[in-house]
């Protein structure tokens, strides 16, 4: 045989499926390679998503400061005196031995001694058991800590 070719309709038909299929394994792998790359990417993202939460409930409580801080005339927060946090709601729930006051600041100081009300004097002195009512005393609530 000479220079001459058969042309053979069967395996032209062979070679065009072969590149077919070559064709769709090459796409395959570059799709397979692009889904790694994104979940590569979405790890990364999740990887400072317990940061961000973080930061986001420290802006809320911060935030929520401020509108306690705004609603009883108190400094922004944070506060340049810290110990006017945290605002008690009744007396009851100062520690013992804290002094306090109400937030209005009107001069009148208590200290809590077992569940017992003390006035406390200028000086910082218990005085006497405080007469002070106790509609007087939600009256002059929510209470911070005097120093």
């Amino acid at each position: 045989m000479t220079g001459t070719s058969v042309k053979d309709p069967l395996a032209e038909s062979y070679i065009t499926v072969v590149h077919r299929l070559l064709d769709e394994l090459t796409k395959g792998i570059e799709q397979t390679a692009r889904i790694a790359e994104l979940e590569a990417e979405i790890a990364r993202r999740d990887a400072y998503q317990d940061v961000v939460t973080s930061l986001v409930n420290e802006a809320f409580a911060a935030e929520a400061l401020d509108v306690e801080a705004d609603a009883f005339d108190l400094p922004a927060f944070p506060a340049p005196f810290p110990n006017r946090f945290p605002i008690l709601d009744e007396w009851s729930d100062v520690p013992n031995g804290v002094t306090y006051q109400g937030v209005d600041e009107d001069g009148l100081t208590f200290r809590n001694y077992g569940g017992t009300r003390w006035t406390i004097n200028p000086d910082g002195k218990p005085s006497h058991e405080s007469d002070t009512s106790e509609e007087d005393m939600s009256e002059l609530a929510p209470f911070v800590e005097v120093v």
